[in-house]
C-alpha cells in the first residue's frame, strides 16, 4: 500500500517548498473566461404543444349537451374528453366554494351562527354531490 502522506526526509521533518513549487501552484488557477452561449433556434414552444381549440367550458358545464336524461351521451365522450370536463367542472366548483366561504366569512360572529352554518353544509353538500356525480359518470363510462 502507498503512502497518502507527502515523503519525508531522514531526519524526519518534511521537505521545504522551493519558489518553482509556488509558481507552478500559481500557473494552475486559470483566469476565468466568459463563454458566450448561443440560443438555441428551432422549434418553437407554441409549435410542439399543437393547435389550441378555442375552450367553451361554460357551454359543456351547463349539462345539456354532454349527458343526457338517460344517462348516455349523445355523441360517445372519450375518455380525455370526460376528464377535461370533470377538471372544469371542479375548477367551477372550487370559484363557487371560494364564493360561499367569503359570504360566510363576511356574517358577524355572533346572531348569524346558524347562517354560518348552513352556508357551511351547503359547502359540504356542493363537495359530496360534485364527487359522487363524478363517480358515478367514470363508472358509467367505464374509466378508471
Amino acid at each position: 500500500l502507498a503512502n497518502p502522506l507527502p515523503p519525508r526526509r531522514q531526519s524526519g521533518r518534511p521537505r521545504r517548498r522551493t519558489l518553482a513549487h509556488s509558481v507552478r501552484r500559481c500557473r494552475a488557477m486559470p483566469k476565468k473566461v466568459k463563454v458566450k452561449v448561443k440560443k438555441a433556434k428551432g422549434v418553437k414552444k407554441n409549435q410542439l404543444k399543437g393547435k389550441r381549440r378555442p375552450q367553451d367550458g361554460d357551454a359543456k358545464m351547463d349539462g345539456s349537451g354532454a349527458v343526457e336524461a338517460g344517462g348516455s351521451t349523445s355523441k360517445r365522450e372519450t375518455a380525455r374528453d370526460l376528464f377535461r370536463r370533470h377538471a372544469a367542472e371542479r375548477k367551477k366548483s372550487r370559484a363557487e366554494v371560494a364564493e360561499l366561504k367569503k359570504q360566510r366569512m363576511r356574517l358577524p360572529k355572533k346572531g348569524q351562527k346558524d347562517a354560518k352554518k348552513a352556508l357551511t353544509q351547503k359547502i359540504k353538500v356542493l363537495q359530496a354531490q360534485l364527487l359522487a356525480r363524478h363517480a358515478a359518470e367514470r363508472e358509467a363510462a367505464g374509466v378508471r
